[in-house]
């Protein structure tokens, strides 16, 4: 009975520990996401120039130019204005829904004297709507118009500027899901060279470490017709003078899936091959606020102003003022501003920096904490305790130094954590077995050395 308990004993624990792995619970997910950010604050990516600006507006910009939304004249100046530095593309991190309220039309019904003066009226009409300029100057440069997918129901499906080619199992079974979208006025939608959707989900613990090159929009039309790009995905295809994207998922040619949906393997923006995850997203691999990619708006009209900052550049409109709320936390910076997120997923792309967690590894951390776990296990039974805690010590320190070698020099995400403290968990349960055994070992022993004091006394006949 003893020896089937201390064989039974490890191996629930074992199964156990592998069981919730597979089911990863939040708590394992976290403990999972903050060692990866703790990996990044140790080495973050190292800022590298890739030709990718964010054009800030931040709150000197409004101090200068007025409250936002600016009038759609004054975001045709400056789209004007980055026209003269040849971008290789402009994307803007907003959507615009309504017509711009500052446009004359808009604004003769709120005019009493405009109902009792025809030639007033009719000299205001004469203006050029805002909208209409707007729409000239992104005409004029290769724009990217921004869209948010939501959970509510399509009142127009976005347009679509781009196509898709796919091998092995249909993506939409793997992508981000959204039924609907809030997009542009189609006068802006027509003269756009790519619309895509800058959504972008946060971690349990509202930070964000994975971001999605691609969605699934449900109320659009079938097959591929029902893939939007992500702001970054479309910016770069348009930078790029690429047409379509390339999607390769599980059971194409070359991937081993042994007959699994495993989901996407990587997609190809032009002659450029981004591994993602099985869900079409990329790992953000953060480099903290950098001045050198970011330029306020406000100098950009500056007469002064370096052109060589701007010149030939993939350019992201968006704003860091902190009464927009559009702060996002990432592994290195708690208020990034949201533009900078996608700049920063551009710039992983153009070099080629990523991070990854292939499907494979979930498996090789399971068969680790299997092949450990049994080791302790027979360790524990055989030696005792103190070499039992050697191991451990021993186990978790091979697990956490090939993860970090393997994030530095691979950039690959291996979970040490989750195998250590199962092997932890299975070094207390069969430590408090040793403990418990013990005990009933020395208790034994002290009846056979003094019965007649453990002995039960008689009563009197």
């Amino acid at each position: 009975m003893r020896r089937l308990t201390f064989i039974l004993a490890p191996l629930v624990i074992i199964v156990a520990a592998a069981a919730l792995r597979i089911a990863d619970p939040p708590l394992i997910e976290a403990l999972r996401l903050a060692t990866f950010d703790e990996y990044q604050r140790l080495a973050p990516r190292a800022y590298v120039d890739a030709g990718v600006r964010v054009v800030d507006i931040d709150d000197r910009t409004l101090e200068k130019f007025g409250q936002w939304p600016w009038p759609r004249t004054q975001l045709a100046a400056l789209l004007a204005r980055l026209a003269e530095f040849a971008p290789a593309a402009v994307a803007f991190n907003a959507v615009f829904a309504e017509p711009d309220r500052t446009s004359p039309g808009n604004l003769l019904p709120q005019w009493a004297e405009a109902a009792h003066n025809p030639a007033l009226r009719d000299l205001i009409q004469l203006i050029p709507d805002h909208d209409s300029r707007f729409a000239a100057a992104i005409g004029r440069v290769p724009t990217v118009l921004g869209i948010a997918l939501t959970h509510d129901g399509v009142v127009r499906t976005p347009a679509r500027k781009w196509g898709i080619a796919t091998a092995g199992d249909r993506p939409a079974e793997f992508l981000p899901t959204y039924s609907g979208a809030v997009t542009n006025l189609p006068i802006l939608e027509a003269t756009a060279a790519g619309i895509g959707s800058f959504n972008v989900a946060a971690d349990r613990g509202a930070v964000i470490h994975r971001v999605p090159l691609l969605f699934r929009l449900k109320a659009a039309a079938e097959s591929t017709g029902e893939l939007y790009p992500s702001l970054a995905a479309e910016a770069l295809r348009v930078a790029r003078g690429a047409s379509v994207y390339n999607i390769k998922a599980s059971g194409a040619d070359g991937e081993t899936a042994f007959g699994e949906h495993t989901g996407i393997n990587h997609i190809r923006i032009g002659r450029i091959i981004v591994p993602t995850t099985a869900r079409g997203e990329l790992w953000l691999y953060d480099t903290g606020p950098v001045r050198e990619r970011v330029v306020p708006a406000w100098e950009i009209f500056e007469s002064k102003f370096d052109r060589s900052r701007l010149v030939g550049s993939l350019v992201f409109i968006g704003t860091s003022a902190a009464g927009l709320k559009d702060l996002r936390a990432t592994p290195l910076d708690p208020a990034a501003a949201g533009v900078e997120v996608h700049a920063q997923i551009a710039e992983q792309i153009v070099l080629g920096e990523y991070l990854e967690r292939p499907d494979w590894l979930t498996g090789a951390e399971l068969s680790w904490l299997v092949v450990f776990g049994v080791a302790m296990a027979l360790l524990l039974a055989r030696a005792g305790a103190a070499w039992g805690a050697g191991l451990a010590v021993l186990g978790t320190g091979l697990a956490f130094g090939a993860s970090w070698l393997a994030f530095r020099r691979l950039g690959w995400l291996i979970d040490p954590v989750y195998p250590s403290l199962a092997a932890l968990a299975l070094y207390l349960g069969q430590s408090l077995l040793l403990h418990i055994d013990a005990e009933r070992e020395l208790r034994r022993l002290r009846r056979q050395m003094a019965p007649e004091k453990y002995r039960q006394p008689r009563g009197m006949l």
